[in-house]
């Protein structure tokens, strides 16, 4: 770590570390503090000329918001971008822990391979409302309506940029992106050509290998194939004693681009893995009433995506995709297969000079194999259903295309909740180059998820007198209609300079027909003799959210880079009952972060992040500061090394409890040494 004072005198390098060292007891605090003090304080002669200048930032093209390439600036949405470079300097090694950079998303580890990941509210393990998709994959599971994030583990180095829109996507993107859309999208085959090799080793948390080779087939056909293994650690309980949540992994796969004429490409790409897992998972049963034990849990699966696409005209272009998706899962509680097979045809045209129009037709099958345990039961071990979908959005230029008008809708039928309309009208207004304005009303779904429709979940049990064993049991309703979402929104954004920006969200969203859990007349069970309570899952609760986001940017020089964002959530909701616990949602009203990026001498780099988050009062997880540093150096064109801290400011810390069945642990502290060599 002494790199970080490498190009200063050695009488300011001699102050800098009695500055850092005096009266410090703790290690990582005083290596975090080190680089942040280099931060505010060194002078650069070299910078990295792939880090975007501010006003590329707002350039940056997006197709989240649209489903088509629009600037980042021009988007009516609230959207972040999580760039390549964001990637590197983050020190991250997995996608949701990327994701704490997003304002307005809330991001908690459970244990050492669960997370929970919602955006403007609503977090728990099983968060409804979020859709992510790689590479317009939907990765989103209709089981429980969530997202296995363990098995997302892409290899980062191909990841070209993350975007997030936070509030609804529904209009394009259909039913469950209610809340957010999370859009990973990698990287072409021909900006990964040549090989690479990537290790990561780390005191506390992983040890990790990937590999990467991308060629060409002859002009305008490029490929690549990569490998990855990881092995990660249990993290800790409470007392700090070690936990059993440890996980490893394996998972490869391809990508191939070809130009196959003037008007035509072709991308076929798809990726295979295998993990084991651990957790610690509390049962309730009849005999014995309550018992604890390790389980393994295996994790496999895969899947190939195809897309064409076809440029008509200057004015028209069309493509089609088609993917299908597996993945299984075996653990005690409950083992799944999940096939999915996915057919999408969109159609982009201009029509005149302010006037943009596209529409698409999807088709969605999945299907599901299950089988259960004496704890979680479901009424069809099997079953299968379709989706059919269609949008339409027309964009409009006014007042010299200062003024623009997006109006669409997403228009949805499955087996489950029937027909579903969701419109949105978003209008942009540009005052002048570096202000912009934007506002949006929207509609969106949710649909139940089998679990909610079909499933019988033991979450409690006790004796009462006179000793008469009772279960209470959480029972699905297959009579369960779609959620609903009426939201609000605005923004502003503003390019002071080429060096300062700012980006404001705000929003007010109205839920209605929200699933509530509510407790139903003891019912006595002869044989074996007990009592069941059961909780029946209805559309009773409602709630109202409102809160605002904001990053701001700032190129102190053209060396140093200072990000900070924030987010205020206020969320309250009616429910005829309370929820059980392990069945509720909680995110934190408050969250900060604030990161430096800086370009010392001789091709070094120093990192520093810090995050706030709120507390958890229902949960009771205290409020928390996150710090991590890290330090790169490029050793010529070929190889990089880094070392880094990750939550240098305590041993450990919890970040969410509220999960069925399983024990959560506490995230340890971490320092990590990475290399990167290119060949």
């Amino acid at each position: 770590m002494l790199w970080g004072v490498a190009g200063l005198p050695p009488e300011a390098q001699e102050d800098q570390m009695t500055i850092i060292t005096r009266g410090g007891k703790d290690k990582p605090i005083r290596l975090g503090l080190m680089l942040l003090l280099l931060s505010a304080g060194c002078f650069a002669q070299e910078r990295d000329l792939s880090q975007l200048s501010i006003e590329d930032l707002m350039n940056v093209k997006v197709t989240s918001v649209s489903k088509r390439e629009q600037k980042l600036g021009d988007s009516a949405a609230a959207i972040y971008v999580i760039s390549q470079e964001d990637i590197r300097h983050s020190g991250m090694t997995s996608i949701p822990e990327l994701l704490r950079m997003v304002p307005g998303l809330n991001v908690a580890q459970i244990d050492g391979n669960l997370w929970a990941v919602s955006s403007r509210g609503f977090n728990s393990q099983f968060a409804s409302d979020l859709l992510v998709l790689i590479d317009g994959r939907t990765v989103y599971t209709p089981l429980y309506s969530g997202v296995y994030w363990d098995v997302q583990d892409l290899m980062l180095e191909d990841v070209d940029r993350i975007e997030v829109i936070r509030g609804p996507g529904a209009a394009v993107w259909g039913a469950n992106a209610v809340n957010g859309v999370i859009n990973i999208i990698t990287k072409a085959a021909q900006d990964t050509q040549g090989g690479l090799l990537s290790t990561t080793a780390s005191t506390g948390e992983q040890r990790s290998a990937a590999v990467r080779y991308g060629g060409s087939l002859g002009a305008g056909r490029y490929f690549r194939v990569f490998g990855k293994f990881l092995k990660r650690d249990g993290l800790a309980y409470a007392d700090g004693s070690p936990s059993a949540d440890g996980w490893d992994a394996a998972r490869g796969g391809f990508r191939s681009d070809l130009q196959i004429s003037g008007s035509d490409s072709l991308t076929a790409q798809g990726d295979f893995y295998h993990g084991n897992e651990g957790q610690h998972v509390t049962v309730y049963a009849l005999d014995p009433m309550v018992y604890s034990a390790n389980d393994g849990v295996q994790v496999e699966g895969g899947n190939l995506l195809g897309r064409w696409k076809h440029v008509a005209s200057a004015r028209s272009d069309f493509s089609l995709q088609a993917y299908f998706d597996n993945t299984q899962r075996e653990e005690y509680l409950l083992s799944a297969r999940v096939s999915t097979f996915d057919l999408e045809f969109q159609h982009h045209r201009l029509l005149g000079q302010r006037q943009e129009m596209q529409w698409g037709l999807n088709y969605r099958r999945v299907e599901d194999v299950l089988r259960g345990s004496p704890t979680v039961i479901f009424a069809r071990t099997q079953d299968g259903t379709n989706l059919f979908g269609g949008f339409v959005q027309d964009e409009i230029g006014l007042l010299s295309h200062r003024l623009r008008l997006i109006l669409g809708s997403k228009f949805e039928h499955n087996d489950c909740t029937g027909f579903d309309i969701q419109p949105s009208a978003r209008a942009l207004f540009v005052l002048t180059s570096k202000h912009r304005l934007w506002a949006a009303v929207s509609r969106a779904v949710s649909t139940p998820s089998q679990a909610e429709r079909d499933s019988d979940v033991t979450v409690s049990s006790f004796l009462t007198p006179p000793g008469i064993a009772t279960l209470v049991n959480f029972m699905g309703n297959p009579r369960l209609f779609s959620e609903q979402l009426l939201a609000y929104e605005g923004g502003y954004r503003w390019e002071a300079t080429s060096r300062i920006s700012l980006d404001l969200a705000g929003f007010y969203d109205f839920y209605h027909d929200m699933d509530a859990v509510v407790p139903g007349s003891p019912v006595m069970i002869p044989v074996p003799p007990h009592i069941v309570i059961p909780l029946d899952s209805t559309n009773q609760s409602h709630a109202h959210t409102y809160g605002g986001e904001a990053a701001f940017n700032l190129d102190v020089t053209r060396f140093w880079r200072v990000s900070v964002t924030n987010s205020h959530l206020r969320v309250s909701q009616y429910s005829p009952w309370s929820t059980p616990a392990g069945l509720g949602s909680e995110s934190p009203e408050q969250q900060w972060s604030l990161r430096s990026n800086l370009h010392l001498p001789h091709h070094l780099e120093a990192d520093v992040a810090g995050y706030s988050v709120g507390r958890l009062s229902e949960q009771q997880i205290p409020s928390y500061t996150r710090l991590d540093a890290g330090l790169s150096r490029s050793l010529g064109e070929r190889l990089a090394l880094s070392v880094g801290g990750q939550n240098l400011l305590q041993g450990q810390h919890p970040e969410f409890r509220s999960v069925l069945g399983v024990t959560p642990t506490e995230v340890r502290r971490n320092v990590f040494l990475k290399a990167t060599w290119r060949f």
